[in-house]
């Protein structure tokens, strides 16, 4: 009969054990990995879903950035489509203008249509000449023709903004030069606009060295060189 060796079957035991302790012990890091990279999984997706999110609304910004900016389709950016708006009012108070100074020959119209370039879509200004029947680009005026149509668009831009903005008052106006190019006619019919505002309780200062203002003028401030020497005098009566 063949008796167990009782320390080999101790150390077997030991050895079982120890790869038990092992196996556990692995078992055991193993689990915590797990749980770690589970916790880490569920990071990324929460930042994933928030880059996702910030993505989309950067997205919806950027094309709405787009349209107010006109830059896409053929529309005309928001601030544009605004001052476009503001400026048929301006034109419209700038024609009653025209219609006076002109003998109601010309009127402005405003350019709207789709153009290949944007940039001054919805800004651009034609003239209509009731003479010729049709609109002409604004570069065709002549100097004195110029001269009358930015001085209606000025009486009407301060017009517009006393009218649309309460409790500002433009209470002054100065325009410099450019009536040398009118003939009397013209001239006569811009001086009577002129005196028209200023009975409304608007002054209107005029810088010019045509003559002619001399004689309709009753207050004015008169600059005059000598060798090289300029004096200022003031003069309220002819």
């Amino acid at each position: 009969k063949i008796r167990p060796n009782i320390e080999e079957m101790k150390q077997i035991q030991r050895d079982e054990q120890e790869r038990h302790r092992r196996a556990k012990e692995f078992l055991q890091q193993s689990d915590n990995l797990l749980n770690k990279n589970k916790e880490c999984r569920r990071k990324a997706e929460k930042v994933w879903k928030n880059s996702k999110e910030k993505l989309e609304l950067a997205e919806r910004k950027q094309s709405l950035y787009n349209v107010l900016r006109g830059q896409k389709g053929i529309a005309p950016g928001f601030s544009r489509f605004v001052l476009a708006n503001y400026f048929r009012s301006v034109i419209e108070v700038a024609n009653i203008h025209l219609d006076k100074l002109t003998g109601g020959r010309y009127n402005l119209v405003l350019d709207d249509t789709a153009k290949a370039n944007l940039k001054n879509m919805g800004l651009e200004l034609d003239v209509y000449d009731d003479n010729a029947g049709v609109n002409r680009p604004v570069h065709t005026l002549s100097g004195g023709e110029s001269f009358i149509f930015s001085l209606s668009l000025a009486m009407a831009l301060g017009e517009v903004i006393q009218e649309r903005n309460g409790g500002i008052s433009i209470e002054a106006m100065f325009i410099d030069e450019g009536f040398g190019t009118l003939d009397d006619e013209r001239l006569q019919s811009v001086l009577s606009a002129l005196q028209s505002l200023e009975n409304n309780n608007r002054m209107i200062g005029i810088i010019s060295h045509v003559d002619k203002f001399k004689e309709q003028i009753p207050a004015q401030i008169q600059v005059t060189s000598k060798e090289g020497i300029s004096t200022i005098g003031y003069q309220t009566e002819f």
